[in-house]
């Protein structure tokens, strides 16, 4: 349980280190042309660093969020390699998020907590 509240720890904080830049349209991202999408993505990478917070402090009681955290990962994941794959892009910037999101969503998926007999069944 210990390595999932450092897996929740890393992803909230790499959430807010990307939110943060979108949200405020800093560096690289002052480029993008449509600022509103840039923000409304910031503010959803902000939504998912809370959600990391809070099941860092009780994974089990958190199961959803971590659903959430999976499928996000899962659909980066893809849609980043679909990108990079079909658009032949061999130097993009991108090359160098896929790896840690790949290993973000294999730590999520290995340590994703069974469920308790104890706990309530979690409502989706």
């Amino acid at each position: 349980m210990k390595a999932l509240r450092g897996v929740q720890l890393a992803f909230g904080a790499a959430c807010v280190a990307f939110a943060l830049p979108l949200i405020f349209e800093l560096g690289p991202v002052e480029t993008v042309t449509n600022g509103t999408s840039v923000r409304v993505l910031g503010a959803a990478l902000l939504s998912l660093a809370v959600g990391a917070f809070s099941a860092a402090k009780d994974p089990r009681r958190n199961r959803i969020v971590l659903r959430v955290e999976i499928l996000f990962t899962a659909l980066t994941a893809g849609f980043l390699a679909y990108r990079l794959i079909s658009d032949h892009i061999a130097h993009d910037r991108a090359w160098f998020v896929l790896p840690p999101v790949a290993i973000c969503l294999i730590l999520l998926l290995v340590l994703y907590p069974p469920a308790d007999e104890e706990s309530p069944p979690v409502r989706d």
